[in-house]
């Protein structure tokens, strides 16, 4: 058992912390460029950086495994799959998720090629093509 006593304004939120809904997780590839020193400089406040090569490797492996993990383990790629905001009303409307829009996407959508099922289906062209872009 414990006892919580709450108090008003007694921790100091992070100033970052307003901007937590209006993030958004970068869609493009990631460029093998290292990032420059002074930019490392800038941002390090912020987040961790890691410019070490083998640390950068051993985070890229890990994160692949983690990914592969995720795919093809059927109960974690239905999580996704439920998170997924597909079309640009559904990802406006809830800023949460993965969020799955443009003209090719929701073409596909809208002609009943990518669905949830197809998402989850390992044998599905859907799937198959979605994995491929990893």
């Amino acid at each position: 058992m414990a006892d919580v006593v709450l108090v008003e304004n007694a921790a100091t939120p992070d100033p970052l912390f307003a901007h937590v809904m209006g993030r958004r997780s970068c869609k493009e590839p990631l460029s093998d460029q290292p990032v420059a020193n002074d930019m490392v400089a800038k941002i390090v406040e912020f987040v961790m950086v890691y410019t070490d090569t083998t640390m950068v490797d051993a985070l890229e492996n890990l994160t692949w495994e983690a990914w592969k993990l995720e795919c093809y383990l059927p109960r974690t790629m239905k999580e996704s799959v439920d998170l997924m905001r597909r079309g640009k009303a559904k990802i406006n409307a809830k800023l949460d998720g993965i969020d799955m829009g443009g003209p090719f996407l929701e073409s596909l959508m809208l002609a009943g090629v990518m669905t949830r099922a197809a998402l989850n289906d390992q044998d599905s062209t859907t799937f198959k093509q979605g994995k491929a872009l990893y």
